[in-house]
């Protein structure tokens, strides 16, 4: 292929098919205890956390289009406060993510004429938040349930990589927009004084619209840009965790969960 000319509507297809591999992940993070962390109407606690979370989603538009697996680390701080037996929780922070082979590559396209470009999609710790809602109902002294809701909404994310087509340079771009989950389930709880080990199922929706683009450099023709949508894979999960007391008021939570892969995370919070 020549400078300036024209890119075969085929090669066009297969460079965009081949763009599209990048998804998101579980923006949801640790969903805690049915059992309020405050102890009293009103009453609130503050804490801090962290979640590895990796999920796949897959493509609900276009041809072809793999799905894919991300990872991501969250880091926030969270409110919670207390009515009777429900907790209603606000919890904001950063969250990194990086996804395996997002760039179109000469692996990736079964191309060696593309050369020089990045696999790995990743960008920094951008604002997300949380709002959730859980409350816990006695069967006896030392077991329980409890229901729960949770809905997360993260910011843009966007990254780029240079390389080249057949000779001619271009800059691969990325972007997907305001990805968002939201989390419904019931949990199972046993307690003995501040001790709590739960377990439960729970259902997760998510998605984002991914947005690519390719800036062409030094002569290089126009491809076209695009968009498609990315959904979470599967909507059925579970989840484990465990509420250790440290002090008075001063608790240790960890926290397990299995969408279609492993998560898992821990937060330290104190209850006035």
């Amino acid at each position: 292929m020549k400078r300036g000319t024209d890119m075969k509507p085929s090669m066009r297809a297969v460079l965009i098919l081949c763009f599209v591999f990048l998804g998101t992940t579980a923006f949801a993070g640790q969903f805690g205890a049915p059992e309020p962390l405050a102890k009293k109407d009103g009453r609130v606690s503050l804490g801090i956390g962290s979640f590895y979370s990796q999920n796949e989603w897959e493509p609900k538009e276009g041809i072809n289009v793999q799905s894919t697996k991300a990872k991501s680390y969250q880091h926030y701080i969270q409110l919670s406060i207390s009515a009777g037996t429900i907790e209603t929780y606000f919890r904001i922070g950063g969250s990194n993510i990086k996804v395996e082979n997002a760039y179109m590559t000469g692996g990736t396209a079964n191309d060696p004429n593309i050369e020089g470009f990045k696999s790995e999609f990743k960008d920094g710790y951008n604002l997300f938040g949380t709002v959730g809602v859980k409350g816990v109902i006695d069967i006896n002294e030392n077991f329980a349930i409890g229901p729960f809701a949770q809905a997360t909404l993260s910011d843009d994310y966007e990254d780029s990589t240079g390389g080249t087509i057949y000779g001619m340079p271009y800059t691969q771009n990325l972007k997907f927009k305001s990805p968002w989950e939201i989390d419904v389930g019931v949990a199972f709880q046993y307690r003995n004084r501040e001790f709590v080990a739960y377990a439960g199922p729970f259902l997760y929706w998510g998605d984002s619209r991914v947005e690519g683009s390719y800036t062409p450099h030094e002569g290089a023709v126009a491809i076209p840009s695009w968009d498609t949508k990315y959904e979470m894979k599967d909507i059925f999960g579970g989840m484990a965790g465990l509420r250790i007391p440290i002090l008075p008021g001063l608790n240790i939570e960890i926290e397990g969960q299995y969408t279609n892969q492993w998560s898992a995370g821990a937060n330290i919070s104190y209850g006035f």
